[in-house]
């Protein structure tokens, strides 16, 4: 879901950045800028209960074919979606800050960033 509103804002975002480039006669739109995005990326456990728990409860759930890793993270949606703007626009490329755990979900956030076009060299 995360990754769908991402990819709608981009390409909001890459129609703006066309009609901002052909409305500005004497302005010419940059050829290789970098957006530069700090932030946090985490990957996202989805557990499906029955119901919410009240306040002070923890719940179980009955399941033990349930649970769901989904990248995400603030930080890391704002560099897909920066990054399907510049792949759209193909004016600039997206640099992402952040700080990969030392855990499973850090190799498997790393490559998804990548997939994405994002550049995490920094």
């Amino acid at each position: 879901k995360l990754l769908r509103t991402a990819s709608r804002l981009a390409a909001a975002l890459a129609l703006l950045l066309r009609a901002w480039a052909g409305a500005a006669a004497s302005v010419e739109a940059p050829k290789s800028g970098r957006i530069l995005i700090v932030g946090s990326v985490n990957m996202d456990i989805i557990v499906d209960v029955d119901r919410l728990p009240r306040a002070g409860e923890s719940i179980l759930t009955g399941r033990a074919d349930t649970g769901k890793a989904v990248p995400g993270g603030k930080g890391a949606n704002q560099a897909v979606a920066v990054a399907r703007l510049c792949a759209a626009s193909g004016v600039c490329e997206a640099q992402f800050v952040c700080k990969f755990g030392n855990d499973a979900h850090a190799p498997v956030l790393e490559r998804v960033l990548k997939e994405n076009a994002v550049d995490v060299s920094l």
